[in-house]
Formats: C-alpha cells, sequence, structure tokens
C-alpha cells in the first residue's frame, strides 16, 4: 500500500490558531521589562522633573499683588437717623402715602453682610470693570478684556467686620496698584448709584509692591512633578510598544510560547573568532 504523504505540520504555532483572539499580555513580563529598565526610567524622571523645574523658574511671569482696603458703614438703625428719610410734614402737600412709604424703605434697609456682597458684586460687574479698563487704557495698551480683569481680582477674608480687602494679582507692580486704587473708585460712584447708603470709605489705598508674589514654591514643584511624571511614563509607553511589537524569537521560552513545543537543546551563541584563538593558545 503506498503511503499517503501529507503536506501539513503535525502542529500549528500557537499565534497562528488564536490570532483571532486578540493580543494578549503577560504582566510579569511587562514587570520583568520595566524592572530591566529601571535606571533608564529613573533617570528620564530626573530629566523631566529638572525640565519642568526650570520652566517655572524660567519661564514664567512673576505675580505681584496689591491690595485695597475700605470701610463700609452700618445702615442707619435709630429712630432719629431714621426721621431723616421721612419728609417734612411742616407743608401741607405731603400724604401720608409719602411717610409710608419712606418708613418702609427704613425698615428694608440692607444688612452688614448683605452691603458687602452688594459691593463685591459691584466690583466685578461687566460695566464697572469696562470702566476701569478704559480711564487706565489696559483695552488699548494691553489688549486686555473685562474677563481677564475679572480673574486678577479677589476679596480677602474680612469676616465678622465691616472691611473689604480688594485684591488685585498682576505680572506688573504698578498695574495691581492701578487697577486696585481705580477700583475702589469707580466702585464708590456705583455704590452711590444703586445703594441707598453711605458709601463705603477708603480706609487704606493700594500701594506699588516691592516683591513679587511668594507661592512657596508650589508652581515649581507641581512642575517638576508633572515633567517627570510625563517622561516616565512616556519612555514605558516606548518599552512597551517596542515589546508588543518585538515577535522576533530570542529565548527558549519563545519557542514554547509561539510554538507550544518545548526545545530539546540549545546552541550557545560565540564568536568563530574567539575559538579559533583558544585553540591557538591550546595547541589544537
Amino acid at each position: 500500500m503506498q503511503q499517503q504523504i501529507s503536506n501539513e505540520y503535525p502542529w500549528q504555532p500557537q499565534s497562528m490558531n488564536n490570532q483571532d483572539e486578540g493580543i494578549e499580555v503577560d504582566l510579569s513580563e511587562v514587570f520583568d521589562l520595566f524592572w530591566g529598565h529601571l535606571r533608564q526610567i529613573i533617570a528620564w524622571l530626573v530629566f523631566g522633573a529638572a525640565v519642568g523645574g526650570l520652566y517655572s523658574c524660567a519661564v514664567e511671569e512673576p505675580q505681584y499683588q496689591s491690595t485695597a482696603q475700605v470701610y463700609i458703614e452700618s445702615p442707619t438703625s435709630d429712630i432719629d437717623d431714621a426721621m431723616m428719610v421721612i419728609p417734612d410734614l411742616s407743608g401741607g402737600n405731603i400724604l401720608l402715602s409719602d411717610v409710608a412709604n419712606a418708613i418702609i424703605s427704613w425698615q428694608r434697609l440692607p444688612s452688614d453682610t448683605s452691603l458687602q456682597n452688594d459691593y463685591k458684586e459691584l466690583l466685578l460687574s461687566r460695566t464697572l470693570l469696562q470702566d476701569v479698563l478704559k480711564n487706565l487704557s489696559l483695552d488699548t495698551d494691553c489688549d486686555m478684556n473685562y474677563e481677564d480683569l475679572k480673574g486678577m481680582i479677589t476679596f480677602g477674608d474680612t469676616e465678622s467686620t465691616h472691611i473689604v480687602k480688594i485684591v488685585v494679582t498682576s505680572p506688573d507692580a504698578q498695574m495691581s496698584s492701578d487697577i486696585a486704587n481705580e477700583l475702589v473708585s469707580q466702585g464708590e460712584i456705583y455704590y452711590r448709584n444703586f445703594v441707598w447708603t453711605e458709601p463705603p470709605k477708603v480706609l487704606e489705598s493700594a500701594e506699588v509692591p516691592s516683591h513679587r508674589l511668594d507661592t512657596g514654591g508650589s508652581n515649581s514643584f507641581r512642575n517638576a512633578v508633572l515633567g517627570g511624571l510625563f517622561t516616565a511614563v512616556l519612555y514605558c509607553g516606548f518599552l512597551l510598544v517596542c515589546f508588543m511589537m518585538n515577535d522576533k524569537i530570542a529565548t527558549p521560552n519563545d519557542v514554547v510560547k509561539y510554538f507550544g513545543v518545548q526545545p530539546l537543546a540549545t546552541i550557545p551563541k560565540s564568536n568563530p573568532g574567539n575559538v579559533r584563538k583558544d585553540r591557538a593558545q591550546k595547541g589544537w
């Protein structure tokens, strides 16, 4: 009987059998990969941290902060002061309704807290900020809009007091002082027009700061950490991509992995030149 010869292999590589199952990654191999390149990962981490720290020191603009303080008086509360808002009764043309409306208005005077909140909202209003930009020529000289100006303004913590601190932070010391003082001036004008009480009194005008704002190194530290993590993760991603794309058989374990066959023997890699040299020395 003639033996039928088959052209099929008795086994097939596992990678061919499982090509529809997707790519599988052994986490232990990935860990060994990163562990073997630990020095390079640390080097990239230090490099990225150094670049991030230098960026914070050399590129970021210094910030200057200037503060102005105003005192907001309490609304009228005494009955004698309330009589000042009641129309003069000596004339004969005063109606009872006018007196009643005056008394109701006095009773509805805002509290200290609401007056401070109203004042802060007035300072952040679009029309007031546009007037500040126009008076200081910031809209033309610095190409600044009211949203940029609004982001420079904060208010200090003055709870349980009648004082409002207006804090302005900008890259220019003189600009910070000018903006804070102009805000106080415009705030007084708008306060007179919208609030029925005495306008705030300037307790302390803003001065030109002599030192840049001390951020405690928080920005430098943050940028250094982010820079180091970015470069380290980027290098690890590069290693992982190279590992995934490398399908060469380099070790006996790769033979078992791709073909499912345990090799019986391995031939060590050697340099023929060294072998001849050894034979010559031994007299072979």
